[in-house]
């Protein structure tokens, strides 16, 4: 069994600040519900590329990937989701993520809203909290400082962070890790999980 954390992920309903914007109060209405209870989506809402968070999708994206791997279908993959606002959503392993984005949208809504779902369980909580939770042999972060994923021997009861944001450097240094980079460049968060899925369903 190993872990996978999508950490800093720009997974949010509308802050405070964006809900007054005319994109936010037109989607909210089309939505029909209250600017602080939908997703914020920088795309949709055209908040600027500036701000790091708002990309719901792409922790779509690789929910859809890791949720149908290989590793699930054999029980041996825990799927976490770390927000940019210290929230853990931990991802039941026979949850199936709806293909069609606006329907995980309201699905998650509905979590970061009411705190309860069958599908996931959430707390307040960060990535240290994480991984001391988790207790795993060894955590690896992926980040293009590191060594490349070549040199990477998968080993049962490891824990992969992989960041969930669109840009920029992990806010905070997470100690205590084995970086691991698949380029040398930055590369979209899926990219990374196909590489480590390939990797690790070779060797488990």
């Amino acid at each position: 069994m190993i872990n996978i954390a999508i950490i800093e992920t720009g997974l949010e309903l509308v802050p405070k600040k964006y809900r007054k914007y005319p994109s936010v109060q037109k989607y909210a209405k089309i939505r029909d519900k209250p600017a602080g209870e939908i997703l914020l989506d920088i795309g949709v809402h055209k908040i600027g590329k500036e701000y790091k968070g708002g990309r719901p999708d792409i922790v779509h994206l690789s929910l859809l990937l890791l949720q149908n791997s290989e590793l699930n279908e054999k029980n041996q993959l825990q799927v976490w989701i770390h927000t940019k606002n210290n929230e853990i959503i931990k991802v039941h392993p026979s949850t199936r993520i709806p293909k069609n984005y606006y329907r995980f949208c309201s699905l998650i809504e509905e979590l970061l809203k009411t705190k309860h779902s069958k599908f996931f369980k959430i707390r307040e909580g960060t990535v240290q909290e994480l991984i001391t939770k988790i207790e795993p042999n060894r955590t690896i972060l992926m980040q293009e400082k590191g060594e490349d994923i070549k040199t990477l021997k998968p080993k049962d009861g490891d824990l992969l962070l992989i960041g969930g944001f669109q840009k920029g450097e992990f806010e905070k240094e997470i100690p205590n890790t084995i970086k691991i980079r698949v380029s040398k460049k930055p590369v979209e968060t899926i990219r990374v999980i196909h590489e480590i899925l390939k990797l690790y369903e070779l060797s488990l």
